[in-house]
């Protein structure tokens, strides 16, 4: 699991604490009808607020639903922290002022790909639900999270993959439907059909022992049963496994 900052430098990160410049409102799982729309149309994300003086600012969330910061850590559906996290999450919270120039700088290593999921099979539209995580999936005929429906969503994730040894590797994606890859700025799989489960392999990329490789999937899913699947094969093996989570960073 990340740390507690790490947690909370996901939407909250870069010197106002928030990613709200970019434009990418978010839901942590607490729209209900009651929120409201936007623009006449379904709210489908809430803008992220600052964390700075967060703690000034009870009752929390965009409806006032949260009346301690322990409440709204706990509300957020893409995050699980135990009790001894919540508090010194909480305790972080507490401390960001107008002191703290920046979030932190990310842990080295580890933690998951930044994965946004996408009502609609063209990963077009604010994004329905964020989470960091591995890729090594398999939904069946169910929903991927809360909010996102079991057919005809799209997801994208983005980070980099730390090499851990030298020399040739392979990737390969595991896809139902479509499935694109891109590893260090070229495409490598692209199979955007809709087709039941299928490996896609690269061709062989030589890297280079502690290389952060940038990376980025998308994928789309019709109808039917889901399968993503983002595996490689090291130097000396002649096995594909998945990804695992400590080789995957969201930055």
């Amino acid at each position: 699991m990340s740390s507690p900052r790490s947690i909370a430098r996901q939407c909250h990160g870069g010197s106002a604490f928030t990613i709200s410049g970019t434009n990418n409102p978010s839901n942590i799982g607490t729209i209900k009808p009651a929120s409201g729309q936007r623009l006449g149309g379904p709210l489908t994300g809430i803008d992220i607020p600052t964390l700075r003086d967060v703690w000034g600012s009870a009752p929390y969330l965009h409806d006032g639903s949260a009346a301690t910061l322990s409440d709204a850590v706990r509300a957020h559906n893409n995050v699980t922290v135990n009790d001894a996290d919540l508090g010194r999450l909480v305790a972080y919270l507490r401390e960001i002022g107008s002191d703290e120039a920046a979030a932190p700088s990310p842990q080295t290593n580890g933690g998951g790909l930044v994965g946004r999921y996408y009502s609609g099979m063209t990963l077009a539209g604010n994004p329905l639900l964020t989470r960091t995580e591995a890729v090594n999936f398999d939904w069946g005929s169910g929903s991927p999270g809360t909010g996102v429906p079991a057919n005809q969503f799209s997801v994208r994730w983005t980070g980099t993959i730390t090499v851990p040894a030298t020399g040739s590797y392979r990737f390969r994606t595991v896809s139902d439907d479509g499935v694109r890859l891109t590893i260090s700025g070229t495409q490598r799989i692209n199979n955007w059909t809709n087709h039941s489960a299928t490996s896609d392999t690269t061709a062989s990329i030589s890297l280079t022992a502690g290389q952060r490789v940038p990376v980025t999937l998308e994928y789309y899913e019709n109808g039917g049963s889901a399968v993503m699947r983002l595996q490689w094969r090291q130097p000396g093996s002649n096995s594909y496994v998945a990804i695992p989570l400590t080789s995957l960073n969201a930055n």
